[in-house]
């Protein structure tokens, strides 16, 4: 009689053993598949940063390329007025140092 009981024992204990490791085994796949899940976002998540730092870069390297180009054309215009400035001062007559104002006071040279 001890024999059986000991029989049914051992087998409510392997029935629990088995219970318990289909419940962690169940666990286990859930949280593989959560962890899969939130890996494909963060992967995600990251790939779309990853986008928008480089359309920022993209954005501001054309900002300063036409910053840069703004500037090359005020110092070309700023080259010309300094060019059409002396042709006037030598048209004129006047001398290096006058001030513009002081040309309209004189006469065209002959």
């Amino acid at each position: 009689a001890s024999a059986t009981a000991r029989m049914v024992g051992l087998q409510e204990r392997e029935s629990d053993a088995a219970a318990r490791y289909d419940k962690v085994a169940m666990q286990l796949e859930v949280a593989t598949r959560e962890h899969a899940r939130v890996r494909a976002e963060a992967g995600a998540s990251q790939m779309a940063l990853v986008a928008k730092v480089k359309a920022a870069k993209r954005a501001w390297a054309k900002e300063r390329a036409q910053l840069q180009q703004a500037e090359s054309a005020r110092a070309r215009q700023a080259n010309a007025l300094r060019s059409e400035l002396e042709h006037m001062r030598i048209r004129y007559g006047v001398p290096a140092g006058a001030w513009p104002s002081d040309m309209a006071r004189l006469d065209p040279a002959p």
